[in-house]
Order: structure tokens, then sequence, then C-alpha cells
């Protein structure tokens, strides 16, 4: 099965339809292609299926030679176009893009349509300039002398039928043709009088005219700008205003700014964020649409100024590996603030409250190579008593309302050592129970400054308590709260580098042991057993901390059972000789020094529940007086493990009334298990329904009440054998049913009534006689469905009883046939199995087929002989994985319902309760869809057949074809 856990973010946002149109002028104007792109675009997460339809009609690009679809590149299946090659009649018609996630977290289809008709104006003129100086629609002309002639050539298409040139701003006239028809290529020239001197803007604007509408201006794709940089750096509770502009675009598109946090307001173009903060910062995203071309995007990056976490290191001379300062050897200052922008933040060194300059002695680094990005440093050089002060680094944003930050180090003779590090008395390995609270302590004991406490775990893959790799402390001490057994381990304590010297790092190591109750294994808690026998009940310690037990006692129904103190190194266990005065709740609690847990067990001589058998085959009788008789089944669990059991209390009840209540008697024969029990309830009235309880009764107690609803339905007929084929053209499937305990369940369905999102390249087209209207069953392999997932056909009961094997012989041959459809890449496996059903259900493969098998329905037959009477029900299970259709030869079927004559052969012999399974198992992935159709029995062998039917494959036969099975 498919579970896409919805934790994932699954959505599917509404596709966008966008319309292209081009017209090529091929070999003059003797031909010209009109062509229409349909461009859909979807987000989804996860990806989408993309489904084109004309009308209510699917667009196959395989059936229709006028069409193309495929994804452009660099789209990563977010996009699919379709392309309406060289106009036709039956191409104004509504379009619809729908895309789907297969009810991925019942997520629903979405789509979008588009009309597209004769009145429609797509792009569907075409200007391109012969002279230099004329550019676009829009056009900078530069120095055109007098009667300088602009011509334009305008290539019409049938869709729109006549066009003009609006009268350019004053000053600049333009002499054209007024209104003409473009049935076929034509010119227009342009007159620019008086002569343009200097560069200059002239406007033109194309107006296309159709012959069902007055006017429809000239489609064009939006183009926008925004009104501020890429980047736009704020303070804190500052106001930002992002205009978006349309620059170009008709219809007028629409836009729509993302994403929109609780400060934004959304005025016509401009997004207002009011007293922005860091959590505003981000990408911010103006989309514009009008369903012509592609959508103009521009992105702005917002940033909000935060400075945080000033620290400083002293840094001795490396040089020398020292790790004190010492007169006439080097040190460093270094100072380093978080900031958003990190690269903006300007740092300003004092000596003693007077500001630092470069000199021989002190060297400024605005960027230290040798620290972290952003870090700047201070270098004193041959240190000597007059660099002996009190340093102060501050850190800005010059200009920004964001407060500085200073740092100061004092350095003298005696303000600054290494740090020491220990751990406190009994520090090194601490003890506590879980659930509780416990502080890890970690001490810098010498030193100065005394630099901060890092804590992480000794390993590397385990996280701290917060989430984090290490956690910082000022004092060095860890608090640990609500203790669990996760956090149990060796914990790391070790000086930062940072707000003291930059040196070796000192480090210790606590243990924590976390203590817990025993974790405890009863195994079936449920224990059932015959009075008198002894029962033993085992209590199994799985894990425990510490792992002395230091206490074991047994209970029943709350008292506690004297007994003998047992070992509390030996496994904890009870054994007892089980009676009626001893029946009842027992616990076992097993203690430590964290506390006491507890395995319980339910020990009884109560037999087990019956369970009701619902696939009974025509249960429902008519009787007299508009009454019904139903045949109730079920098989008791387990019967070997209480007393024996004699009887049934049966209670029938309507409306909580009872109906009937009394005791099925068994006369001496006891249940068996997997067996099936029956017991007809007569005088039903039709059509009520009722439920129907049932106890098991032992000579020493009764069981507990099942129970079930029992509901009137027309009992089928059964037909004697004669030469009829199963078609599933009924909506009854011939008595056909789904198999409770399978995965999924079989659909019946013709190409008329097919899922419109099945998958396509697997599955047949039309049933396996070539008609669109007929039926078949198939299962679809789609999400979400998973490979290995089962679905089984249960077949109708066979009228079988009259029918004598050859002479010498018990057993009676059938042939069972059939015709299946096993197309695409991740087909799977299609099996028939002969199940025989006695004590235990034992199942025999008769027939397999794996893979891709062509496009075509294909047949198959076998031969099987069962031994035994043959009345029992017949289910026929097929379990499929990823198969198609299996065909067979004429034979003949008693199914439930109408039956119809069809080709498809497997022969079935004589069982003991003996059922057909036939078994599909979905494959690798989607395309793996499996049907099946005229499926047949008949009795007597299977004759070989050479010859095809028409348009079908006649599988060879050979071992995975014909088989003959004896059972």
């Amino acid at each position: 099965m498919f579970f896409i856990f919805c934790l994932y973010f699954a959505d599917l946002d509404i596709p966008v339809l966008t319309v292209h149109q081009t017209i090529s002028d091929v070999r003059g104007s003797y031909y010209q292609e009109k062509t229409v792109f349909l461009r859909c675009t979807v987000n989804s997460n996860p990806p989408a299926r993309f489904i084109w339809k004309r009308g209510n009609m699917l667009i196959e690009q395989s059936k229709d030679n006028g069409v193309d679809i495929y994804e452009p590149l660099y789209t990563q299946g977010e996009t699919k176009v379709l392309k309406l090659k060289n106009l036709r009649p039956k191409d104004f018609a509504d379009y619809t893009c729908q895309v789907s996630v297969r009810n991925v977290c019942s997520i629903e289809d979405k789509s979008v349509t588009f009309r597209l008709t004769n009145a429609t104006c797509l792009p569907l003129v075409s200007l391109s300039p012969r002279l230099s100086c004329f550019l676009s629609l829009r056009a900078h002309l530069r120095a055109v002398s007098c009667n300088s002639v602009v011509t334009l050539p305008v290539i019409s298409n049938s869709l729109c039928t006549a066009l003009s040139i609006s009268t350019p701003p004053p000053g600049n006239s333009v002499t054209y043709d007024n209104i003409v028809a473009v049935d076929n290529p034509v010119m227009f020239v342009m007159d620019f009088s008086p002569p343009v001197s200097n560069p200059v803007w002239v406007g033109i604007r194309v107006g296309i005219y159709s012959q069902t509408t007055d006017e429809n201006p000239f489609a064009s794709p939006p183009m926008i700008r925004l009104s501020v940089n890429d980047t736009v750096v704020v303070d804190p509770g500052q106001d930002v205003l992002l205009t978006c502009e349309v620059m170009a675009g008709f219809p007028l598109p629409t836009l729509r700014w993302s994403p929109l946090p609780l400060s934004a307001q959304v005025r016509g173009p401009t997004l207002n964020l009011r007293a922005v903060t860091p959590t505003d910062a981000g990408f911010y995203n103006c989309t514009a649409y009008n369903n012509v071309g592609n959508q103009a995007r521009k992105n702005v990056n917002l940033v909000v100024r935060t400075m945080s976490n000033l620290t400083f290191q002293i840094t001795p001379d490396s040089n020398k590996d020292s790790e004190t300062i010492q007169m006439g050897r080097d040190l460093k200052l270094s100072c380093h603030v978080d900031a958003t922008p990190q690269d903006k933040v300007n740092y300003t060194w004092y000596k003693n409250g007077a500001p630092v300059f470069n000199s021989d002695s002190l060297i400024l680094l605005r960027s230290d190579p040798d620290m972290a990005p952003g870090t700047s440093s201070l270098e004193i050089v041959d240190m000597k008593f007059r660099d002996l002060a009190t340093y102060s680094c501050v850190a800005n944003f010059p200009g920004s309302r964001v407060p500085e930050l200073r740092v100061d180090v004092n350095i003298s003779q005696n303000s600054v050592s290494p740090p020491v590090l220990a751990l406190p008395p009994g520090g090194q390995v601490v003890n506590v129970r879980e659930g509780g609270n416990i502080d890890l302590v970690c001490l810098v004991v010498e030193g100065k400054p005394r630099p901060p406490i890092l804590w992480s775990r000794m390993e590397k893959d385990l996280l701290m308590s917060s989430g984090a790799t290490t956690m910082e402390t000022l004092d060095g001490r860890l608090m640990l709260r609500n203790v669990s057994r996760d956090m149990m381990g060796a914990y790391r304590c070790q000086t930062a580098p940072y707000n003291g010297l930059n040196i070796k790092r000192r480090e210790a190591q606590v243990q924590l042991n976390v203590q817990y109750p025993p974790i405890l294994d009863p195994g079936d808690p449920d224990v059932r057993s015959r009075n008198y026998q002894m029962v033993t009940l085992r209590c199994t310690v799985i894990r425990s901390f510490p792992t002395r037990l230091i206490d074991i006692r047994w209970f029943r129904n709350g008292e506690i059972i004297r007994m003998p103190m047992p070992d509390t190194k030996e496994k904890p266990e009870l054994k007892f000789k089980l009676d009626p005065t001893n029946n009842g709740s027992y616990e076992c609690r097993v203690t430590n020094s964290a506390g006491t847990s507890t395995c319980a067990f339910n020990v009884s001589a109560q037999p087990y529940n019956a369970e009701f058998y619902f696939d009974t085959p025509n249960p429902v009788q008519i009787q007299k007086g508009n009454n019904y008789s139903y045949n109730l089944q079920w098989t008791q669990r387990d019967p070997e493990a209480t007393d024996r059991i004699i009887g049934y209390w049966i209670n029938v009840r309507k409306n909580k009334q009872n109906v009937l209540s009394k005791q099925i008697d068994l006369k001496g024969k006891e249940p068996e298990k997997g067996v099936l029990l029956s017991h007809t309830i007569s005088d039903l009235r039709i059509p009520l329904s009722y439920e129907v309880r049932l106890a098991p009764i032992t000579t020493y107690s009764t069981g507990e009440y099942a129970s079930r609803i029992i509901q009137y339905s027309e009992p089928y007929t059964y037909p004697r054998p004669s030469d009829h084929v199963c078609g599933f053209e009924d909506q009854r499937i011939c008595g056909f049913s789904q198999d409770r305990s399978d995965v999924f369940d079989w659909t019946r369905q013709n190409h008329l009534s097919q899922n419109p999102k099945r998958s396509a390249n697997t599955g047949p087209e039309t049933d396996r006689s070539g008609t669109k209207e007929g039926y078949y069953m198939y299962i679809e392999a789609s999400r979400p469905r998973t490979e290995g997932d089962k679905s089984r056909l249960l077949s109708p009961l066979f009228n079988v009883t009259s029918v004598r094997g050859p002479k010498g012989s018990g057993r009676v041959p059938y042939c069972v046939a059939f015709y299946y459809h096993m197309k695409g890449k991740h087909i799977g496996s299609l099996n028939v199995l002969l199940r025989v059903r006695s004590i235990a259900s034992v199942d025999s493969v008769v027939w397999s087929k794996s893979g891709h098998q062509g496009p075509d329905w294909r047949r198959a037959f076998f031969d099987i002989s069962p031994s035994g009477p043959f009345q029992q029900p017949f289910p026929m299970h097929l379990m499929v994985e990823t198969a198609e259709a299996i065909g067979v030869p004429h034979s003949v079927w008693y199914l439930r319902g109408l039956l119809e004559t069809r080709p498809t052969h497997i022969c079935v012999h004589r069982l003991s309760a003996a059922p057909i399974v036939f078994e599909g198992i979905r494959g690798p992935s989607f395309e793996g869809d499996i049907a099946i159709d005229d499926v047949s029995i008949t009795i007597g062998k299977c004759k070989q057949d050479t010859v095809s039917s028409a348009g079908f494959v006649q599988a060879q036969t050979h071992s995975a074809d014909r088989w003959d099975v004896e059972g």
C-alpha cells in the first residue's frame, strides 16, 4: 500500500493556463502554418500528472496527428504544453488542463479551462521591421530623413479579418491605408513628416478585428519592474513599501505578491510591510499573469539589520606556541559580532578610550583572514609596557538605528592567565532517575578572563537535549530537566575559544547514568488452558538499569500469592494447575532500585470466540409465508486450547429485541480448527436484517458472544453445466465477489467508464472482443498501490453433481480458460492457484505469467483433476500485481448471474472443497495494470485450438500456458 505520510507537506496549486501563438511563413506566401500553444503550469508536491481535454474528450497524442503534448526543457515536471498544429475547425473548442496527485493526502484534482474560438484574438499579427530604425511596437526612431518610409509586413491569420493602425502622437503623422482586409499578406507604408531630427518615441497601436466581436486589442505577455533594487536593507521597526509596476501586457495583467506575513498589507501593486522584524526578512515575489505568454516574475530580498553576541579573543604569540602574554612578544586581540548583513558591520578599536590608528606597533585588520569571516583584529607587535591598557571594540552599522555593541578587554601582567578545569567530588559519574532533574558541573577554578564552558556528547552522532550539537554555559553548570534514558552517556565539557585566551582547549568528561524501572515482555497476555492442566506464566526482563533486581512478586486478582521468594537472577516465572477457582487476572511485579514494572496476564479456561464466515455462497433460501432462512457459518478459534466445546448459544435480535434464543447441540462432534460449522436460521421475515450473536459452550463455562448482522438478498439460481462464458457485462459480474482479505478490489469497467487519470502505456483500450462498450475486470497499479499489493476475485458455485469421470477414474477433468492483458514495463505476476480446503488450506500454482506480454489480449488454458466431490463454493481468487488479461477457448462455467459465451479455457477437476484462485501481484511501479475477460470452465480436458481469434494473439501451449494438474 501507498503511504505518503502527510507530514511531508503535500500540496497542489490551481494550474495556470497561458496561451501562445505563432504564424510561420514557409515557401513565401504559398503556405502558412497557424499554431497555438496552450501552456499549463502548476506547483505541486508530489509531482502532478497532467491531463488535457478537448471538451469532455481526452486528448491523446498517439490518436491525433494535429496535436503534440510535451514538457519544455528546464521545467522539472511542472509544465506541460499542448500544441495545436495548423488549426482545424474542430480545434475551436474548450480546452481543459487537469492536474492530479492521485488523491495523495486527500488532495482533489484541480483544473483550468480556456475557450478557443474563431473570435479569440491571440498575438496573431506579427510586425517585423524592414529598417533598422524601427525596433518594436513602441519604437525609438533616430534621425529619420524627410519622407522616409518604414515598411511593416503584416502577416494575417484567418482567426482575425482586419486591422488598423491608430494615429500617433501630435507632430508625427503616419499615412496608412484605412481598414484593410488581411485575407492575404499586405504591406503598410508609413511616412514620417516633418522629418524626425532628434530621437523621439512614437507609439503605434495595432487593433485586431474579428468576425464576431467589434474589437479585440493586440494580446501581449506581461512585463513588470520593481520600485526598489533587488536587495533592500532596513532597520527593525521600519515600514517597507515594495511596488510592482506593470510595464506592458494585454489584457491587463493581474499582480500577486507572495509570501504575505501577518504585518503585510497589499494595496493594488504595492506591498506594505509595517514595522518589520527579523522574522519578516527573506525573498518577496511579485508575479504578473494575463494568460498570454509566460508569467512575469521579480524577486526582492528584504534584509533586516540585526546585531548580537559580541565576543573577543586573546591570542598570544602563535609563532612561539605561547599560552600567556609576555613582554617582547606579539599579541592579537580579535572581535566578532553575529550580524545581518555581516559584511556591513563597522568595527572601531579604542585604547583607554582613545581611537586606535595603524602604527608600527598597532596593526588594525578589518577582516582577519585567520579568524572566522567578519572578525576584526588588533595586533600588538613586540608588546611593551606602554601597550598594557584597556582595549575596547565597538561594532555598529553606520547610519543605522541598530544600537552599537561594545566589549572591553583589560591587558595587564596579572589580568590574563590560562584556564584550569575541575570536576567537583563525585562529579565524574552522575546518577539520576528517569524523569528527574540533574546538573552536570564543570568548573573553571583558575584563569583570567574565565571563558564560557561548551558542553557536547562524546558520541559524535548524538545531540544535546536542546537538539543542538553544543550548549554554552557561563558558569559551567549544564542543567538537564525531565531526564530520559536516551540522554544517558558520556558528556564533554571544554573551554570556549572566545571571551578568553585563544589557546588549546581544556576539557573534562562526565558520565550520566539514567536509572529506569525494568522493561518487561509478558509474551501473550491472554492465556487459555483446559482445567486441571499445568499453566506457566513467564515475564521476561528485556532491559533494566540498574540491572540488579531487588524484588519479584506475583498477584492474582489483586491479592499477593504466598510463595517462596523467587531468585532475582532467574527469569520471573509462575507455574500452577488451572481449575475453576483460580481463573482470573495475574500480575508479576518486578522491582529494581529505580522502580517497579508489571506484567499482566488474563488466565482462563473460557473458550475463544467463534469467528463468522462471511463468504457463504447463496446463504438465503426462500420459505413460505414471506419468510426466508439463512445459512450461518463460522469457525472456532483454537478449539483444543480449552475444555471440549459441546455446543453454542445462538441469539437472534431485531431492534435489540430477542427473536430467537436457543442452544445448538453439536451431538458429540468436536469443532476442528479451520473447519466450517453451519446452522440454518429459519422463519426470518423478508426483507428484514437481524443481529446474530453466537457463544461457545464448554463443560465448565460459556465463551463471550460474537456478533454480526445478516441481511436478506435475492438468492442466485445456478444453471447446470453448459457452454457459457462470463464476460462481466452484467453489474452482478456473474456472481463473482471480492475477497475481503486482500489489499484492494478489482474494478468492472470498459473504455467509456475508465478513470481519466488511468496511467498511460498500460491496460487495455477495449474488452477482449475489441469493442469499447464491452466490460472486463481490471486492477489499477497506480498510487496508492505499492509493490506486492494483491487483489482477489472469487468465483461463484458450480453445480457438477451429475458429472462422472472416465471409466476407472473417480476424477472428473475440467478445462479452465480465460483472456489476460499484461501490457506495461512494470507488470508483476498473474498466478492461478488451486486451493485445497480440508483441515487447513493448501495452495498450489497451476498457471503463472510475469512481466510485459505485449499490447494484445492473450489466451491461456489448463486442465486440473480435483479429487472428491466438487459441490463446495468455488472461489476464484485473482491476486493481481501487474498483469493484464488471460485469453482462453470456449468452456462451460456456472457462475452466479448472467453468463455469456466467450472463448477461454481452464480445466478443473473435482476437489474436496477446492477453490481456484487467480492471483495478481503489483509490480515495481504504476505502469503495471492487469485485466481479465471471458472466463470459462468446461467439463472435460482442454482442446488444442491452433486458430487465433481475429485481432488477438493466442498464447503458445507450453509449460507456462497449459498445465495438467491433479488435486
